[in-house]
């Protein structure tokens, strides 16, 4: 394994609808801390004065692991969203967020 990844903070969460593949949803998925290169990446994609853009391309990139999907969740994917499930997703990284900052 890489040191950096030593210290990153992850969060499992559970969202009410999921992200939708092939017909099946995909509610368990897991979360790391944003790193700066993130958020320059979530810039690139969409300025930050675009708050829930930004937010959303920054939690795209957060996103470790969705249980039963292989692959990568695009920013279209997060479009597809609910607003309940975006809720989930955008407090557990600013609660790593905060939690990384203390």
């Amino acid at each position: 394994g890489n040191s950096q990844e030593i210290d990153m903070i992850t969060q499992a969460i559970t969202l009410k609808h999921g992200f939708m593949v092939g017909g099946n949803a995909h509610k368990d998925i897991v979360l790391r801390e944003p790193t700066l290169g993130d958020m320059m990446a979530a810039e690139e994609e969409a300025p930050v004065y675009n708050q829930i853009a930004f937010r959303a391309a920054l939690a795209c990139r957060c996103i470790e692991k969705v249980d039963g999907f292989d692959g990568v969740i695009t920013l279209n994917m997060m479009r597809a969203l609910k607003p309940a499930d975006w809720r989930i997703i955008a407090k557990a990284v600013d609660d790593m967020e905060a939690a990384g900052n203390a």
